[in-house]
């Protein structure tokens, strides 16, 4: 699981451009994985930041096995339609920092003030389609007052599981993983198959196996 700049130690510089997060972002996914398949995953924003991470690695050569986004809003430049531009994301994404704040306030002012600063650096991001297959999982519940996540209009699988945009990970985490998990590995046993079918040249398909690579954060990533 890595880590996002300034989510988590006070004061941390938070990265001066886009293309240096995700340069060092790709860089830590490649030692973490090393010659073994892997699963690119964040909630919220973090998705952002899966994707991102993504075009990179695949623009290297690199394929992911999956980028899976969980409750994922588009961004206001994104491209991925939707008339509420960047708004229900920030909704979604303060609303539950801002009450964890009242519990854990010392903690959570570095990571409001890392999110706007993350922000910033998505302005004008435009993601694009990738090689890799996309599973866009959408919290079953609502927050209150706010819209729930416009469709992912890239290529993409769509699950729902129980929860809101939070509890997801909280109290249905169980289910959610289970439901990830399950869609993994039957597209992924699907791509092996199909992998194995085509290699007569004697070279083995890739295994149907994969370990997720997460980058933890909580704006933009609430995990990638």
């Amino acid at each position: 699981m890595q880590q996002i700049p300034g989510e988590h130690r006070p004061q941390e510089l938070l990265p001066a451009t886009l293309d240096a997060f995700v340069a060092a972002q790709a860089a830590a996914v490649r030692a973490c994985a090393g010659d073994e398949p892997f699963v690119l995953l964040g909630r919220s924003a973090g998705g952002w930041v899966a994707h991102v991470v993504a075009e990179k690695l695949e623009s290297t050569g690199l394929i992911p096995s999956a980028a899976v986004l969980i409750d994922t809003y588009p961004g206001e430049d994104s491209g991925l339609g939707g008339s509420g531009g960047d708004g229900p994301a920030l909704s979604a994404m303060t609303a539950g920092m801002l009450d964890d704040s009242v519990q854990f306030a010392s903690a959570e002012t570095d990571r409001l003030t890392a999110t706007a600063g993350y922000l910033e650096l998505y302005a004008g991001w435009k993601p694009t389609a990738l090689t890799a297959p996309t599973l866009f999982v959408r919290a079953g519940d609502r927050l209150p007052g706010i819209e729930a996540a416009e469709p992912w209009s890239l290529p993409h699988s769509e699950i729902t599981v129980p929860g809101d945009h939070f509890t997801v990970l909280e109290d249905h985490s169980r289910t959610t993983a289970l439901a990830i998990h399950t869609w993994l590995s039957e597209h992924l046993r699907v791509d092996a198959s199909r992998g194995a079918s085509q290699g007569h040249d004697g070279e083995a398909g890739r295994q149907p196996s994969s370990r997720p690579s997460l980058v933890d954060g909580g704006a933009p990533a609430h995990g990638l």
